[in-house]
C-alpha cells in the first residue's frame, strides 16, 4: 500500500494538466487491477481525453494490467478503447 501511495503522490506533484493526471491514474490502476476506478474513468466525459492522453505511448494500459496478472481489467481497457 505505501508504494501505491508513493507512486499517486509522485503523479499528483509532477503533473500540470488534468488528462495528464488522469491518465497516469489509469495506468496506476491497471497495474493494481482497480476495474472499478477503470470503468468510472472510461464510463465519464473524461474517456476520449484520458485516452488521447496515453493512446501513443509505447506500454499501454492493458499491457501493465495483463503483466500484472489482471487479465480481465486487461480486457475491458482493450475493448473500451477499441485497438
Amino acid at each position: 500500500m505505501t508504494i501505491i501511495l508513493s507512486k499517486l503522490l509522485f503523479i499528483f506533484l509532477g503533473c500540470k494538466k488534468p488528462a495528464q493526471l488522469l491518465s497516469l491514474l489509469v495506468y496506476v490502476a491497471a497495474e493494481i487491477g482497480a476495474q472499478q476506478f477503470i470503468e468510472i474513468i472510461f464510463t465519464s466525459s473524461a474517456r476520449r481525453v484520458v485516452h488521447n492522453a496515453y493512446k501513443c505511448n509505447l506500454t499501454l494500459p492493458e499491457t501493465i494490467a495483463r503483466d500484472h496478472g489482471y487479465i480481465e481489467t486487461a480486457n475491458y481497457l482493450a475493448d473500451v478503447t477499441k485497438r
